[in-house]
């Protein structure tokens, strides 16, 4: 039968009895199953790949805490990440950029009075105010602290000099600011960033765990709660990113020059 309608179809002609024969070779040679291309399989592929990445990654629709399963309190994550946000933020803003001058840099510095003891901010342990655009005064509040003080003003990224005006009284004096330095200080800016990225990712590691440990979860309320404290930590990174953009920008430009 099918030798037959193929003599048929290599008949000449243009009546609708010479056409058919070719419709019906092309109903019988038709797939009833359209089969995918590579090319639209390797898309399909990737696209199922990219979503699968998403969300472990913490993508997909933001989470809050209210989409938490019933007794699962993740509400010292949340602190500890803004915690850091905000302590980032305030430590940048003491970076005030004035002209010729960074004022504020001391408040910035870390000081370790003792080889194994912990470090502390040195405006904890010294009064710091601004006689003029270029120098600073450093009122020690404890006498065992001067040296370390001196010592950690020495050794800072921004070259100072320092001289003893009292016993427990030091006078710092800035550098003009020229390229060099706003180089430096933009570095200093994003260094502190990623240390206190560095933080937030020991956060977020606390929070899985305790995800992961939390009694009586079934598989999708612990899929949930990780998604949410990794979108929780993601959007905190996010935010020290552009706070830290944001002073970089405002070094370069020379801040109020």
């Amino acid at each position: 039968m099918l030798s037959a309608l193929v003599r048929r179809a290599g008949v000449a002609g243009t009546s609708t009895s010479s056409r058919a024969p070719s419709l019906v070779l092309r109903a019988v040679f038709t797939p009833l199953v359209t089969l995918p291309t590579p090319t639209s399989w390797c898309r399909s592929f990737a696209t199922k790949k990219a979503k699968k990445k998403q969300n472990a990654a913490g993508g997909g629709a933001t989470l809050s805490a209210r989409d938490l399963p019933a007794g699962l309190d993740l509400s010292k994550a949340d602190k500890a990440a803004s915690a850091a946000v905000t302590a980032y933020k305030s430590h940048v803003s003491k970076l005030r950029i004035s002209g010729q001058s960074a004022l504020g840099i001391l408040d910035t510095l870390l000081v370790k009075s003792e080889p194994k003891g912990p470090e502390r901010p040195l405006e904890q342990l010294a009064q710091i105010s601004a006689k003029n655009s270029q120098t600073l005064h450093v009122n020690i509040y404890d006498a065992s602290d001067v040296v370390p003080i001196e010592q950690t003003i020495a050794d800072c990224f921004f070259p100072m000099s320092t001289s003893r005006t009292a016993p427990t009284v030091l006078t710092v004096t800035l550098p003009k600011f020229n390229h060099e330095l706003r180089e430096k200080l933009s570095a200093f800016v994003k260094s502190r960033a990623e240390t206190f990225k560095v933080r937030l990712r020991k956060e977020r590691q606390k929070a899985l765990k305790q995800v992961t440990k939390h009694p009586g979860l079934s598989k999708d309320d612990a899929h949930r709660g990780q998604t949410y404290v990794q979108q929780l930590f993601k959007q905190r990174e996010a935010e020290i990113t552009q706070l830290c953009e944001a002073k970089q920008k405002e070094i370069e430009s020379g801040g109020g020059k």
